[in-house]
């Protein structure tokens, strides 16, 4: 043969090429492949043979070794061999095991290495390779990898629970630790069901639309999705299970199933399409820790449990399964009471009596149908003693006319849920009810001495009941003396006499003696008689007087400062009640202004003590108790204020505008307190008939109204905020709210009103009444001002200042305001400055002048302003400043005057100056300031000033012949300014003793004035002789008229000099 043609086919590729003949011939093929070899020959003649053909796939052989010994926690070595020659391997790995030999070392073997697959790779050139992989057979580590699940378990009968403790022994050199726990129950022998709070699966959504068809993905039919859980905890690779309640159209076409599982692995997810029920399985610590658990169970049923658990690395413990448990129930009815209603105060119960304590509800129903507790007919009430809880059904027979509506069938219903169902009832055995009359004439005599305190707003109630067909009236006496009876009820005095209706059922009579405990009683005997004859009650009771009393000092030592404080301390109650806290509760301080009490047109309310507005919410309002109320249109909310404070349980009273009515509240703490009192009686009087209880609708009468005589009420903070409210408005927010303040012995009251008297009056309350009022005296609040004084602060610079002072210590509301000719003087003047400060206990103001004195002259006005929102109150003084100048007069004056006895005298002299000079008039070189202490009738004088100007003035009247001589002004005790001599009568002797006189001064123009002035004298004289004995008369009648018309004309004079309105005459004048 000359050559060959020879077809290789492999990797769906064909390759051909004729060739040189030769009898052998190789070629180069990959592993894992299928080839094709077809050969023809052909000869010299070319003459091809027909073909020849070999179809073949070569596969290497690889296997794993495993060295060493294959127990959990020795060291294991995987090596990987193949039976590739040395010159085609290029090398040898292991993916997954992080190796780049033929060899794995598996240190310290465990479970988990038993769950991986480990591939080892053989790389023959440089694009192929052959992959090996390798996995550990479960079936020779079976007995080896079960971990062994121990149970105990214990039944509590009385609360109807079950205590599972378990413990898990993990194969040798391995741990446990549980990834999926699963908690089966089986009823009555009936198929295992996962219980209701154990439910291992969560519902959850997944929005992946992949869902992979591999190994951790299966597909089944079951019934419900519960068989479906079931499905996926019995597969290990299981942790999600997707349940359809009805397969659509396209699902039907791919697969007939409707339970699907998956690991949910990161291949991909599936999706929760409609009608779908997609679940995840809860962690088991979410489910149970500790390795222990509790579940409640129902009683009358037989229970088993089973419990098994996987770790992480899938492996399931063994199913444990309990014995039977059943625990019974039982349920016990009984009748308390006779059915024959032979008293009006017969009682009749029902009791149901349960073996077990851990029920949810115990309910009682009436033919059939459930009671409510909201039903009046009846009141349930639960105990617990030992092992068993009892629930009573009381029959409120004596509230209703007609019993026979309680008869019937009664039964004990128990609700009871579990940790495996919801709740399931069960009934007790039917009990019946039927009421029937003793109509014969039944009583019980009562006997007891009660001594009680007074307790305002409280009330002792007495029953008195007798029944049966000869039972006609019952009659309360009072110390022997019959309480008739108006109508229903009737006053008498401060008892009420109450009747009951007829009872449709019984022939009873029944009446109920009310006693008023706020004012001190006397011991009484009040009796109860039957048919007029029969007495069937008798009590002693006495009332004693527990109301406060106080002592009271009132600190006036710091007025100045418009504080008045109060020390308030409460008697010690000496008496039998020694286990009653008779400590005050409340404070009341009113007082009146510029008024007595008994006079005042308005009364104000102490701040903080009586009532104090608060901001409440409405949310906070709804949460106190309502206790009382009032409604006193003609009063308004002074009537609220009052009779909240008097009424002991009363912490804030609420004032509606709408309906003009008062709302009263209390606490929870004072609610308490009250109650606590009342039992405290009781104990110390044991009758089985005290009733002491209070009327919400029965508010004794105001204070208002007992003692203020209707005066107007006012609190001056709060007052106006409720009146300013919108009447007849309906919004929720449209009411007054106050609150009681709590009993302070120490009460400042503080930013008093200056120039005000006080009057003030004080109650003190607590549990048992109101103290006796205490009247204050009256307090009245300084307002002075002192004089102005004129300082000096430099020589140098010549600075003054003017400073105005009070006795008040306080700042707040005081303001001093400084005057120039009646101009007020602003701060920003820059020629003045004013300083308000306390120093040494004088709270004054310091006018400072600033730049040339001269320019300062003027007429200055001080004044001290209180003000408040009430009120304000000005008072207010006058200063005259100028610059200093020295005195001087017009010019010295020398007059001669001749008077008859009984004529009067006046004259006056005048100097300026700054300061203002001093003039002062002597008579023969004597001061008549001391003259005038002798004698009453000798001439007088009087000094005024206007601006710089002093005027002094020298009047007598009635004169004598021993007034005669010479008076002279002097100017500063030194300067005459105004010689005056006075001569009475005509003859010549007094002529020469005024002339020897008149030469006081040695001048020669002196001498000739006085010879003028003596002829001049005797000129007059002459002319007036004839008058004068003519008129004598009539000026004797005309004396005193003389007298009242100078003092007239003088103080006119005076105000005109002075320019102010008020002036104080001096002792001479008067």
């Amino acid at each position: 043969m000359d050559e060959f043609f020879i077809e290789f086919a492999g990797y769906s590729r064909m390759c051909r090429r004729i060739m040189e003949y030769r009898e052998e011939h190789s070629v180069i093929i990959r592993p894992f492949v299928d080839f094709r070899f077809s050969i023809s020959l052909r000869d010299s003649e070319n003459k091809w043979t027909p073909f020849l053909r070999k179809d073949f796939q070569y596969s290497p052989s690889v296997t794993i070794d495993i060295v060493g010994e294959l127990k959990f926690g020795q060291n294991i070595k995987l090596i990987c061999k193949t039976d590739l020659s040395k010159e085609v391997v290029e090398s040898i790995s292991w993916r997954n095991g992080a190796s780049n030999s033929d060899t794995l070392n598996l240190i310290h073997f465990s479970p988990f290495n038993l769950h991986q697959t480990y591939y080892c790779e053989i790389r023959i050139g440089s694009k192929q390779m052959i992959q090996k992989a390798f996995k550990f057979s479960l079936k020779d580590f079976e007995d080896n990898l079960k971990p062994e699940l121990k149970l105990n378990y214990y039944v509590n009968k009385q609360d109807l629970s079950v205590n599972l403790n378990w413990t898990i022994q993990p194969p040798e050199n391995t741990k446990f630790r549980t990834e999926k726990f699963v908690l089966l129950y089986s009823e009555d022998g009936q198929d295992y069901k996962f219980p209701k709070k154990y439910y291992p699966f969560q519902y959850s959504r997944w929005q992946s639309a992949n869902f992979p068809f591999n190994n951790d993905n299966k597909f089944f039919n079951a019934t419900n999705e519960e068989e479906c859980a079931k499905l996926c905890i019995q597969e290990s690779f299981c942790n999600h299970f997707v349940f359809k309640y009805q397969i659509e159209p396209y699902w039907s076409d791919r697969f007939q199933s409707n339970c699907r599982l998956s690991s949910k692995t990161t291949e991909g997810f599936f999706p929760c399409l409609r009608f779908a029920s997609c679940q995840n399985l809860k962690p088991a610590e979410s489910i149970v820790s500790n390795n222990s658990m509790t579940l409640s169970i129902l009683p009358n049923v037989t229970y088993k449990f089973k419990i098994q658990m996987r770790d992480k690395y899938l492996n399931w413990t063994n199913s444990f399964e309990t014995d039977s448990i059943y625990v019974p129930l039982s349920i016990m009815t009984e009748k308390i009471g006779p059915e024959i209603i032979s008293f009006y105060n017969s009682t009749f119960s029902l009791k149901c009596a349960v073996n077990i304590s851990n029920v949810n509800k115990i309910v009682w129903t009436k033919n059939e149908d459930e009671i409510a507790l909201s039903n009046k007919l009846y009141a349930q009430t639960e105990s617990r003693e030992n092992q068993f809880k009892y629930s009573f059904l009381n029959f409120k027979i004596n509230n209703e006319k007609n019993f026979t509506q309680f008869n019937g069938i009664y039964k004990c219903k128990i609700i009871k849920d579990s940790d495996i169902k919801s709740f399931v009832s069960f009934y007790s055995e039917p009990v019946t009810v039927n009421f029937r009359l003793n109509d014969s004439l039944n009583f019980k005599k009562l006997t007891s001495n009660i001594t009680l305190p007074t307790l305002p707003g409280l009330y002792l109630s007495l029953d008195c009941h007798a029944y049966g067909s000869s039972a006609q009236r019952l009659d309360w006496l009072v110390n022997g003396d019959l309480i008739k009876n108006k109508e229903n009820s009737n006053y008498f005095n401060d008892m009420l006499v109450i009747e009951s209706e007829t009872n449709q059922n019984i022939n009873l009579v029944n009446r109920t003696l009310i006693l008023k405990l706020s004012n001190k009683k006397p011991k009484m005997k009040y009796e109860c008689l039957l048919n007029g004859n029969e007495t069937i009650r008798s009590h002693f009771v006495e009332i004693i007087n527990f109301k406060p009393e106080i002592d009271l000092r009132i600190e006036k030592s710091e007025l100045n400062k418009l504080k008045l404080s109060f020390n308030i301390v409460a008697k010690r109650v000496e008496n039998q009640f020694k286990n009653l806290d008779f400590k005050p509760l409340k404070l009341s301080i009113l007082y009146s202004e510029n008024s007595t009490f008994n006079g005042a047109q308005v009364i104000y309310i102490a701040p903080g003590t009586l009532s104090r507005t608060t901001t409440s919410s409405i949310n906070k309002f709804k949460r106190e108790n309502l206790i009382g109320n009032l409604l006193k249109p003609e009063h308004l909310i002074q009537s609220c204020k009052l009779a909240c404070f008097q009424f002991p349980l009363c912490q804030s009273y609420e004032y509606l505008m709408y309906d003009d009515s008062c709302n009263f509240y209390s606490t929870g703490k004072i609610e308490t307190f009250y109650q606590e009192t009342i039992n405290k009686l009781k104990e110390q009087n044991p009758v089985t008939n005290l009733n002491l209880f209070k009327m919400n609708n029965d508010v004794s009468k105001t204070i208002e109204e007992q003692i203020y005589n209707f005066t107007f009420l006012m609190d001056k903070k709060s007052y106006s905020f409720c009146e300013n409210k919108t009447v007849n408005s309906f919004n929720e927010e449209s009411y007054c709210r106050d609150e009681i303040a709590d009993f302070q012995e120490t009460y400042t009251m503080e930013n008093l009103t200056p120039l005000t008297s006080y009057q003030f009056r004080i109650d003190v309350t607590n549990v048992f009444g109101i103290s006796e009022p205490y009247f204050s005296e009256v307090v009245n609040v300084p307002f002075k001002l002192n004089k102005i004084l004129l300082h000096e602060i430099s020589d140098h610079n010549k600075l003054l200042k003017l400073e105005c002072s009070t006795d008040l210590l306080t700042t707040d509301r005081l303001k001093f305001r400084w005057f120039r000719e009646r101009n007020l003087i602003e701060s920003q003047d820059k020629n003045f400055s004013q300083n308000d400060i306390i120093d040494h206990s004088v709270f004054k103001s310091e006018l400072i002048f600033h730049g040339q004195i001269n320019q300062f002259s003027g007429h200055y006005t001080c004044q001290l302003v209180y003000e408040s929102s009430e009120t304000k109150l000005l008072t207010n003084t006058t200063y005259l400043f100028l610059p200093k100048i020295q005195p001087s007069f017009s010019n010295f004056e020398q007059i001669h005057l001749v008077k008859n006895e009984g004529d009067i005298l006046n004259e006056n002299c005048s100097a300026n100056g700054w300061p203002l000079p001093n003039l002062k008039w002597y008579y023969n070189n004597k001061s008549l300031d001391d003259i005038k202490q002798n004698s009453e009738d000798f001439p007088h004088s009087s000094t005024h000033h206007r601006n710089i100007t002093v005027m002094s003035y020298l009047y007598g009247f009635n004169l004598k012949k021993e007034y005669q001589g010479v008076y002279i002004c002097l100017l500063n005790g030194v300067t005459p300014i105004k010689n005056v001599t006075l001569t009475i009568g005509t003859d010549d002797k007094d002529k020469e003793i005024s002339n020897k006189e008149s030469n006081i001064q040695p001048n020669k123009a002196e001498n000739n004035n006085t010879s003028i002035l003596i002829n001049f004298v005797i000129g007059v004289l002459v002319v007036l002789a004839v008058g004068i004995i003519g008129g004598s008369f009539y000026f004797w009648k005309k004396k005193k008229s003389d007298i009242n018309a100078l003092m007239s004309y003088n103080r006119i004079e005076e105000e005109l000099m002075t320019g102010v309105d008020n002036v104080n005459l001096t002792d001479d004048t008067q």
